[in-house]
């Protein structure tokens, strides 16, 4: 199964945040992300799964609920084919997810 994704504009409001089932890392704080976004953008798009007329967010919880902080309507995303497998959508989650840490 190819797993290339797209990257397309997607309205806030059609991402559902609610489903954590691929959410790596723990609930923290967004303020420093929330001014990083809003200075300089979305640098690294979240990835978005298909489900009917709405989309899971496979990884970037944390750019999303920044995105939403900031008053955004819309955002650059990148959209995994709905034919995508759970353990597909997993490694990319852990993918994205595997070298997040504070720069210290």
């Amino acid at each position: 199964m190819n797993t290339r994704l797209h990257e397309q504009i997607v309205a806030l409001n059609r991402i559902d945040s609610t489903d954590t089932t691929y959410r790596i890392t723990t609930r923290t704080g967004i303020e420093d992300l929330t001014a990083s976004v809003n200075h300089f953008g979305i640098l690294h798009a979240p990835i978005l799964q298909p489900r009917g007329a709405q989309w899971i967010v496979v990884a970037g919880f944390r750019r999303i609920d920044a995105c939403r902080a900031i008053g955004l309507i819309d955002v650059a995303a990148k959209l995994l084919p709905s034919e995508a497998t759970e353990r597909q959508r997993i490694e990319l989650a852990i993918a994205d997810n595997s070298l997040q840490r504070p720069l210290t």
